[in-house]
């Protein structure tokens, strides 16, 4: 595991993970541009979809477990322990990697009709996988404060995408959504694979560690994971109900752009969150110097970003994809509004309030879900993003809800 000196404040942490994330970001904005340049509208939502279909199967297999081993990860001391905890979660990241290449066939027999689909989802089968590693690098490493570790997952998958598409194409043409899809998830699992090596873990008295984390489940994760079945897998369904409530994917495409786009805006609080997970843990509540300054730079962010989206999609993108930039601009204000929900949520993690987490999922789900059946029915995309935004309000105000409930009994 990689770490900063004890010398180095909270500060300095939330500026690097934030400034990693930004770039990150921006290669993903690049990227994206990309993967616009050389498909087509209907192939990039393909393709956008597919990726979507990936997180949406994924938030089903882990059953808390990761979120359980993030938790013991920040409380407990001994080292050997958490070597072993992370063996433990190493073996049960394997076994849904596994689950997951099969679902891919599953899905592949589900859209036979449609051959493009159909084909992404067999070519997918190897490298489907890769929304769990991030998910076992975003819980282990948040539990053990490596947020240098973070940082470098937030980066270089997109780097290494980037160089390796210009150095492919330097020999031949890339104009399938199938060899996309295949290198930027290929680049992303080298990546994860390789921190995941690199965090250390131990498979010794590996019954013992998975006891330890089924314990803790029972008592934490598992609650979370019923929220998150309803709260997160939901958000991914906002894409699939509109590939099937819409004639092609050309929206899912436009949708999952704009929440690309906006998705920054959601970040600073989150951030702020994922760097005092460990504090948290021993704190009472969040300090007010931590909420203002969190709010007046989640402000500014906000005001910044309304006003250099137009050129900004109008300089990256193709003048067909104009529209994404009005359809950021509506989710800004969900995504900054969702990201003080999941600093709260970070603060109730640390305190193993996993019946409040999982409540508050369960209010942001149903929420994009009654939204998703009815809103996107009726309206389309503009029923998406105005669902996306009314769920992050939901989401946020009932984490808030239950955090002035648990500051009030500590």
């Amino acid at each position: 595991m990689i770490k900063f000196s004890s010398s180095n404040s909270k500060f300095r942490q939330t500026v690097l993970l934030y400034i990693s994330t930004i770039v990150g970001l921006l290669l993903a904005v690049f990227s994206s541009t990309i993967n616009t340049d050389i498909l087509t509208l209907s192939d990039y939502g393909d393709l956008r979809y597919v990726m979507n279909m990936f997180s949406f199967i994924s938030s089903f297999l882990l059953l808390g477990f990761f979120t359980s081993g993030s938790r013991l990860l920040a409380i407990k001391s001994d080292n050997l322990l958490r070597k072993r905890i992370k063996g433990g979660m190493i073996v049960l990241l394997l076994s849904t990697s596994v689950i997951m290449m099969l679902s891919m066939i599953v899905c592949s027999i589900i859209f036979y009709d449609n051959a493009g689909l159909s084909n992404l989802f067999l070519a997918a089968i190897f490298i489907s996988y890769s929304p769990l590693l991030l998910n076992y690098i975003n819980t282990t490493f948040q539990g053990e404060n490596d947020i240098i570790g973070i940082s470098i997952a937030r980066i270089f998958p997109y780097l290494f995408y980037i160089i390796s598409y210009y150095i492919i194409t330097t020999f031949c043409e890339i104009n399938s959504a199938c060899i996309v899809l295949l290198l930027q998830n290929g680049t992303a699992v080298l990546v994860y694979v390789f921190l995941i090596y690199k965090s250390n873990p131990s498979f010794c008295n590996l019954k013992e560690s998975l006891k330890i984390l089924n314990n803790e489940n029972k008592k934490y994760g598992f609650d979370v994971y019923i929220g998150s079945v309803i709260g997160v897998s939901s958000v991914y369904l906002i894409g699939i109900f509109l590939g099937h409530f819409e004639e092609n994917n050309i929206d899912v495409g436009f949708y999952t752009l704009a929440l690309t786009l906006s998705n920054p805006l959601a970040l600073l609080p989150t951030i702020v969150g994922t760097v005092n997970f460990r504090n948290f843990a021993n704190s009472k509540c969040i300090s007010k110097k931590t909420f203002l300054y969190t709010i007046l730079l989640s402000l500014l962010s906000l005001i910044v970003f309304l006003i250099l989206i137009y050129p900004v999609v109008n300089i990256l993108y193709p003048p067909e994809y104009s529209k994404v930039a009005l359809y950021s601009s509506f989710l800004a204000l969900g995504c900054t509004i969702h990201g003080f929900g999941d600093m709260l949520n970070r603060f109730l993690g640390a305190h193993g309030k996993g019946k409040a987490l999982k409540k508050s999922a369960i209010a942001c789900g149903s929420v994009l879900i009654i939204g998703g059946c009815i809103l996107i029915f009726f309206w389309g995309i503009w029923g998406a993003l105005f669902t996306k935004i009314l769920s992050s309000f939901a989401y946020m105000l009932s984490l808030l809800f239950y955090y002035k409930n648990s500051i009030k009994n500590a």
